[in-house]
Formats: C-alpha cells, sequence, structure tokens
C-alpha cells in the first residue's frame, strides 16, 4: 500500500511538473511571437534612462531585427557600443545596417563617435561595402547627385551636433552652457547655410520624393526643412509634400511629423501625435478622440506604436472623454492667464512669466490678442530688461509663426520702440 501511494504521488507530481513546464514554454512562445520592433524600442529607451547602455544597445539591435530592412536601429546600437568602449559588438551592428539596408555611407564616415573605429581592419572593409550599396541604390534614381548634396548637408548638419553632446558629454556641463559656445556657434552657421540651400532647392525642383532623391535623400530634406526653424517656410514645404503624399512618394511619418512640428512652433494643438513636449508626453492633441482614423487616412501606424519609439506609453481616448479634456484644458488655460495679468500687476514679474508660459504650454487656448499683450507687458519694463525682453521676443515670434503678426502693428507699437536696437528686433522684421 505504501509503495502504491510512493507511486502516485511520484506520478502526479511528475504530472504537475510537466504541466508547469508546458505553461512556461506555452507564455515564452506567446510572448515570442507578440514581442514587436517598438516594444524592444520602448524598452531601449527605458535601460538608457536607466544608464544601462549596453542593455539598450541589446535592445536596439532587437528592435531592428525585428523591424527588418531599417538601419536607424542598428546604427544607434553601435552609438551606444562605441561609447562603452565595445568595438566587436559596435562592428556588429554596423555590419548589420550595411545588411539591413544602409546606403549613405557618410552616416558612417562622418560620425564623429565612429573615429575610434578606423584605426580597426574591419573599418576599410565595412566602409567599402557601403559605398558598394551605395552606388547601386543611386543609380537607380532620377537624381543622384541632387541626393548627395543633401546627403552631405545633412552629415555636416548632424556632425555638428554630435561634437556639441559630444563635448557636452566629456566635460559634464548644461547644453547652454558657455564652454559649449564654439559648437553652439557653429551649429548656427551649418543651420543658416542648410536652411538658405534647401529653400533654393525645393524652390527649383519643388519637394524632393523618394523617386528623385532616394528614401535617405528624401529623408534628410526633411530634416534639414524641420532644422530651419522657419514656420513659413516649413508650411510651404508641406504643401508640396501632401501632393507626393497622395502619390505615395514620401513617407507620411515625415509629412505628419513636420505638420506637428509647425504647430508645435505656433503653440497650436498637433495633429497628428507626432510631437514630443517636456516631461516626456506627447504635446496636446486636437480633437484627439478621432486621432486614429486621421493618422489611418494616410497611412500612419496607431499612436501607441510611434509613442513607443519615444519612451512614452499612450493610451487612446474616446471623443467624449476628448471634449471634456479640451474644455477642461481651455478653462485651466485661461484661468493661468488672468493670474499672470494680476501677478504682474502686484509686480510679481517673475511669476506673471511663469504662469503666462504655463498656459502657452497648453497650445491653442491662448488667443492672439492675449499673446500680443503680454509682449507689450514684458518689453515695457524697465527692469532685469534681457530676462523680460527674451519673452517678449518669443511672444511675438509666436504671433509670427501663427501669421497674426504685421510689420506695420510692430513699428506702431510704443512699447516696442525698446526692442528696436535689439539685433533680434531687426531679424523678426526682416521676415516680413
Amino acid at each position: 500500500m505504501k509503495i502504491r501511494k510512493a507511486f502516485f504521488r511520484e506520478f502526479y507530481f511528475k504530472k504537475f511538473l510537466s504541466a508547469v513546464m508546458f505553461f512556461i514554454c506555452f507564455q515564452a512562445i506567446a510572448t515570442a511571437q507578440t514581442r514587436t520592433y517598438d516594444i524592444a524600442a520602448y524598452d531601449a529607451h527605458q535601460a538608457y534612462q536607466a544608464k544601462n547602455y549596453r542593455k539598450a544597445a541589446e535592445y536596439q539591435m532587437e528592435a531592428g531585427r525585428l523591424k527588418g530592412n531599417d538601419e536607424g536601429f542598428y546604427l544607434t546600437a553601435a552609438l551606444w557600443y562605441v561609447v562603452q568602449g565595445d568595438q566587436n559588438n559596435a562592428f556588429k551592428a554596423l555590419e548589420a545596417a550595411a545588411g539591413a539596408g544602409l546606403v549613405d555611407v557618410l552616416k558612417v564616415t562622418s560620425n564623429p563617435e565612429f573615429e575610434s573605429l578606423t584605426a580597426d581592419t574591419r573599418w576599410k572593409s565595412l566602409a567599402s561595402k557601403i559605398e558598394t550599396n551605395q552606388r547601386a541604390y543611386a543609380a537607380t534614381l532620377k537624381a543622384p547627385e541632387l541626393r548627395q548634396k543633401i546627403l552631405q548637408m545633412w552629415a555636416n548638419d548632424q556632425r555638428a551636433r554630435t561634437l556639441w553632446v559630444k563635448k557636452q558629454r566629456e566635460l559634464q556641463v548644461p547644453w547652454n552652457s558657455d564652454l559649449l559656445a564654439e559648437e553652439y556657434n557653429r551649429i548656427y552657421e551649418i543651420d543658416a547655410y542648410n536652411t538658405k540651400t534647401i529653400k533654393t532647392i525645393v524652390e527649383k525642383y519643388g519637394w524632393t520624393t523618394i523617386p528623385r532623391v532616394g528614401r535617405d535623400g528624401a529623408y534628410a530634406a526633411w530634416a534639414l526643412v524641420q532644422h530651419s526653424d522657419d514656420v513659413v517656410f516649413q508650411e510651404k514645404c508641406l504643401a508640396l509634400m501632401k501632393t507626393a503624399l497622395q502619390r505615395k512618394e514620401i513617407n507620411p511619418e515625415q509629412y505628419a511629423e513636420l505638420y506637428d512640428r509647425t504647430q508645435r512652433n505656433k503653440y497650436e494643438k498637433q495633429l497628428y501625435g507626432m510631437a514630443v513636449c517636456s516631461g516626456n508626453q506627447l504635446c496636446p492633441i486636437f480633437n484627439e478622440g478621432n486621432l486614429e482614423q486621421r493618422r489611418k487616412e494616410i497611412g500612419l501606424e496607431p499612436t501607441a506604436v510611434s509613442a513607443r519609439l519615444e519612451g512614452i506609453i499612450y493610451r487612446p481616448i474616446t471623443i467624449s472623454e476628448a471634449k471634456k479634456r479640451d474644455a477642461l484644458d481651455k478653462a485651466q488655460a485661461q484661468d493661468l492667464v488672468k493670474q499672470s495679468q494680476r501677478a504682474f500687476g502686484e509686480g510679481k514679474y517673475e511669476e506673471s512669466k511663469h504662469l503666462f508660459n504655463k498656459a502657452l504650454r497648453y497650445f491653442g487656448d491662448v488667443g492672439a490678442k492675449q499673446i500680443y499683450d503680454a509682449a507689450i507687458r514684458f518689453a515695457s519694463l524697465k527692469e532685469d530688461v534681457e530676462t523680460y525682453r527674451q519673452s517678449a521676443f518669443s511672444y511675438l515670434k509666436i504671433l509670427f509663426n501663427r501669421g497674426k503678426l504685421t510689420k506695420q502693428r510692430l513699428e506702431h507699437e510704443k512699447a516696442f520702440v525698446s526692442l528696436q536696437t535689439d539685433k533680434r528686433w531687426s531679424d523678426l522684421i526682416s521676415k516680413f
């Protein structure tokens, strides 16, 4: 009897273990099947924020494998491996990028972060492989020479910014430190040249589409327009891009992101959920209850996917929820404007500025007249002039970007006389 009981105990225990192992394996398989590139990219963001750079790089490699034919994740992984001094994995990541379709050798050869790899015997072979890919790809395009010009401009842009970030990291100083003035001035010079040149290109050729300059050339042109900080020009490009989008000659993400960037620059609500604001969250969205439908209409993935790529978890909301949120946002923004006006009247100028800027961050819920009046208030102050003069210019720039400012109105406003000797004034006037 004891032997029989022992036998049955062992028998059922083994059955139990088998069931547990089956469940664990099933869960592992299910998890592997549902793992997507955007989830891996989100995990990379989280690891990076935790300063676990090796794990972050591993997640970027995973995202690249899951996405397929997208060198971007591999390039980022290579960069993070280099920063850690891991050259072997950096080369593996770069080889993966070449295998995934990297056809712009400048992304590798002009990046200062990769200079530590150039002495390695694997470098020349890698660069040669990418150059071979590049020649073959360029032969399929309508304007390969124009593509190369645009790619060189973008490489210069990225090199200047990378040197700035690299020096900031080495010195461990704030991004606006005087110790980085040389790097910042170089970025300003390159942006000015690139903006002038890309305007000429767009004027001559129209929008630079994928059939004309390739997917990387189209991306680089779009990125240069993003960095132009000229909303009037950006909106002109958007009109051209919309036509190209209808012909499926551009990436819809680029159209949506540029559109939302112009909205952010005007402190108005975005349309497609592509713009990220401070606090690592999406900027306020117009008619958010219909967001997914708008994105689907132009060929975008769900917002939750693009948000995860930025390290953000997004939950869609209903039309009813969106209406309630919009009403609450508007009420809060207007309350902050009133508090700002009251604080100014009490001589609490710094508090007034802080409250008004907070109201602006509701995007679109502060009217043009309220912004203009704030510019007048801060321009008229006689104390701590630069702090409040900067605020006045910022508010005027918002109005210009919204198309709510005229040269005549500016020049006839008595409160702005004190601004007219400032270079920022002449820069603003020259935009009309």
